[in-house]
């Protein structure tokens, strides 16, 4: 089969089913711009993020829990946390001579049971 042939197959099918090749066309035009425009808010968001985490703040602070993981979650997705520890004042040095940590900042924290007053003043 020549080019020629393939052409004028090509244009048969067109003029034979003008409506079909020209949905197709539109499907075709629209997927390629919905990808393009897809791409372009991707790229766009990350430099924004990226933006926003070079001029510090709140969303550049990371929390860190101490707790040890579970060694038998390795073949799952949804991992859980082990048992609290404590981190001492030597993690806490190996954390600040970090190149990639700005601040450290150890927050205390110890569980409290609050009670009501007794008496019938406040109920």
């Amino acid at each position: 089969m020549s080019w020629a042939d393939t052409f004028g197959l090509a244009m048969t099918s067109l003029r034979r089913r003008s409506v079909r090749a020209a949905l197709t066309a539109l499907g075709v035009a629209l997927g390629s711009g919905l990808l393009v425009a897809l791409g372009t808010i991707s790229s766009t968001a990350d430099t924004n993020v990226i933006n926003r985490l070079s001029h510090g703040g709140p969303v550049t602070a990371i929390k860190v829990a101490a707790a040890v993981p579970k060694p038998n979650q390795l073949d799952s997705d949804s991992f859980q946390s082990g048992d609290i520890h404590l981190l001492d004042d030597n993690s806490v040095a190996a954390i600040k001579r970090s190149p990639y940590v700005g601040s450290v900042v150890p927050v205390m924290a110890s569980e409290a049971l609050a009670l009501p007053p007794r008496g019938d003043s406040f109920f």
